[in-house]
């Protein structure tokens, strides 16, 4: 883990429990790691669920290159039942990836290395993702 990774880590840990895990069993050339945020609450009531843990799937050239997609529990659902929109569950093993990029956050968004914390992504794209309810 690079030195800003585990700078990122230590801030996040400030507010929430946070396990790292590194990902050596990935067949892709680009290797992770995985910054595991447990028990994040839901900010929306349409899901099964009122907390999920949360991955960053952080990639080893961060914060030069930014995260990408949200992943959180196996098992949040809707609470129709329902899987939400434009979900992967092949991305990483025992995860639920819902798609969802930086550039949703606006058209000129350009990601800023330093700048854009793992905090940061915790708490704005992934609250956004989550805000979506669907």
């Amino acid at each position: 883990m690079n030195e800003v990774i585990q700078t990122d880590v230590d801030e996040l840990r400030e507010n929430y429990t946070v396990d790292v895990d590194d990902d050596p069993d990935d067949p892709k050339p680009q290797k992770f790691t995985h910054v595991i945020v447990r028990d994040k609450s839901v900010p929306s009531d349409a899901y099964n669920k009122d907390t999920t843990d949360v991955l960053l799937r952080v990639p080893d050239d961060y914060p030069n290159e930014p995260l990408d997609w949200v992943y959180v529990d196996k098992d949040l659902r809707l609470e129709s039942g329902g899987k939400p929109k434009k979900h992967n569950t092949d991305r990483v093993p025992g995860w639920l990836a819902l798609s969802y990029h930086p550039k949703k956050l606006k058209d000129d968004f350009e990601w800023q290395p330093y700048e854009h914390t793992l905090k940061w992504y915790l708490e704005t794209v992934v609250e956004m993702r989550l805000r979506q309810g669907d």
